[in-house]
């Protein structure tokens, strides 16, 4: 069955729960791999780097959204 298109408002709602899993996961991670100590922080910095690069494709999709 086709559905129809989701509106603004819900596909600004999946972004923002897109968001909150990024910053979840990078938060859960970071203090994995801090138990780690010294050996750890190059996977802390790696996962810096994915949790803003995520962020700034769900912010792009974001202003796309507004744009409609």
């Amino acid at each position: 069955m086709i559905q129809d298109s989701p509106s603004i408002d819900e596909v600004l709602r999946e972004l923002a729960l897109a968001e909150e899993l990024v910053n979840t996961f990078a938060v859960r991670a970071k203090r994995y791999w801090i138990g780690w100590g010294p050996p750890g922080a190059p996977m802390i910095l790696a996962i810096d780097t994915w949790a803003e690069t995520q962020l700034q494709y769900l912010q792009w999709l974001r202003a796309g959204v507004l744009e409609l």
